[in-house]
C-alpha cells in the first residue's frame, strides 16, 4: 500500500478528507455519491458473498455506512450520476450470478478462471431473469432519495468537456470523468467514493476511507509544506 500511495502522491490534485477521522464535518450542502458507496450501503447480501470470497472489506461496510447515515440526517442534497446507476445495477447482476454459480457447482470459493458472465446468463436463464426482476428493489430507494445527474448537452460539448477532464486526471476511468464534469456544472464539490483514482481530479473534495488515497494526499501535503 505504501508503494502505491507514494506513486499516487504525484498525481494528487483533490483535497482528501478521511471519513474514519471523527473530527471531519459535514460542511457541504451537495454531495455526489459513487457507485461503490451505493453498493456498500444499499446492497444487503455482503455476508453471503463473503462466504465465497466475494464480499466487501469490513472498513468499507462500516465507514461508508456511518458516513452516509450522517449525510442523510443532515440537510444535504445527494446526487447520483446515471453512469453510477448502471455500474450499481451491473455489479449486482454480476455478483448474484457468481454467487449462484458457486452454489450450483458446490464451490466453497468463487473461481474467476471458470466464470464468464455471458455464459452464466445463458446457463442459468430463468435464474438470470429472476435476478433482473429483483433489481428494482435496490433501485427504488435510490430513485426516491437522490437527485439524478445526467448529461443533456450536445455530443460535441459532452466529448469536449469529458475528454478535457479525463485527460487532466491521468488516473481515473472515463466514467469517473463523466461524473466530475457534471458535478462541477452543478456546483458540487464534495464526492464520496472508495476509489482512489478520484484524487487526480482538480477542484473536488474527496471524502473517503481508502487508506491509499488518504496516505497519498498526506504525502503530497507534506511535500508541499
Amino acid at each position: 500500500m505504501k508503494n502505491r500511495s507514494s506513486k499516487l502522491a504525484d498525481f494528487t490534485e483533490a483535497t482528501v478528507i478521511d471519513i474514519k477521522d471523527a473530527k471531519y464535518e459535514i460542511n457541504f450542502d451537495k454531495l455526489l455519491i459513487d457507485a461503490n458507496v451505493l453498493l456498500f450501503y444499499y446492497y444487503d447480501r455482503w455476508n453471503q458473498l463473503s462466504k465465497f470470497n466475494l464480499g466487501a472489506r469490513y472498513y468499507q461496510l462500516k465507514e461508508y455506512s456511518r458516513f452516509f447515515k450522517r449525510v442523510l440526517s443532515s440537510n444535504v442534497s445527494v446526487f447520483v450520476h446515471e453512469v453510477c446507476l448502471l455500474e450499481f445495477t451491473h455489479f449486482i447482476e454480476s455478483v448474484e450470478l457468481k454467487l449462484l454459480d458457486c452454489k450450483k457447482k458446490g464451490l466453497t470459493s468463487f473461481d474467476p478462471e471458470n466464470f464468464k458472465l455471458k455464459d452464466a446468463r445463458c446457463l442459468y436463464k430463468e435464474d438470470s431473469k429472476h435476478i433482473r426482476s429483483t433489481l428494482a428493489t435496490y433501485l427504488n430507494p435510490i430513485s426516491k432519495r437522490f437527485y439524478l445527474v445526467s448529461n443533456n448537452d450536445s455530443i460535441d460539448q459532452i466529448l469536449g468537456n469529458l475528454l478535457i477532464e479525463w485527460q487532466s486526471s491521468n488516473l481515473a476511468d472515463i466514467n469517473d470523468a463523466a461524473m466530475i464534469v457534471e458535478a462541477k456544472k452543478l456546483g458540487i464539490k464534495a464526492i464520496i467514493s472508495d476509489d482512489s483514482d478520484f484524487i487526480s481530479f482538480k477542484g473536488i473534495d474527496l471524502y473517503t476511507a481508502n487508506d491509499v488515497a488518504i496516505e497519498a494526499y498526506n504525502k503530497k501535503v507534506a511535500a508541499i509544506n
